[in-house]
């Protein structure tokens, strides 16, 4: 994945979480073990920084409704991007598709990144009553990989718009 340049001075620490979204299938294709490792490099390239590595497994769903997710989202049409949010503000078939997912699927290990995806997406855009109800729905989870920036959007939101809190 390319990003932009970001100055790490020396000794410095950084730390990053993100959900991974992009090309999913092909890079983990099947149930199993697979092992991550980010690599940096300077501006002209010449160094290079290496992470521990990062061991991912893969489940198979366990329960019905956790497969019947997962078809859902490999039958999409764009199952290697279902949760980037990337078309969300181009695509409102595609809105309304992650929408109607964590309906239907909101109780499984797939649908709370639905609500994560929306929740973000709304606060993207400025609305913070579609953001609050999603992010709301994560706040109690708190196994959630990512309560920690749940809990800071519910915060922002909260500075912001006190109102909505009622």
């Amino acid at each position: 994945m390319a990003v932009s340049p970001t100055e790490i001075n020396p000794g410095e620490k950084v730390r990053s979480q993100e959900v991974l979204t992009v090309n999913l299938g092909r890079m983990l294709p099947e149930p199993g073990v697979y092992t991550f490792q980010a690599v940096f490099y300077n501006l002209d390239r010449k160094e290079k920084v290496q992470s521990k590595l990062l061991i991912v497994k893969v489940k198979q769903p366990v329960t019905n409704k956790d497969m019947s997710a997962y078809q859902f989202i490999a039958s999409s049409g764009n199952a290697s991007s279902f949760f980037s949010g990337t078309n969300l503000i181009n695509d409102f078939s595609e809105l309304q598709t992650i929408a109607q997912f964590g309906l239907d699927f909101g109780d499984t290990d797939y649908g709370v990144y639905a609500d994560f995806t929306l929740g973000q997406f709304y606060y993207t855009t400025h609305d913070y009553v579609k953001a609050y109800k999603h992010l709301l729905k994560l706040s109690t989870k708190r196994d959630f990989v990512f309560s920690n920036k749940v809990s800071r959007y519910l915060e922002k939101v909260k500075e912001k718009h006190p109102e909505i809190i009622d």
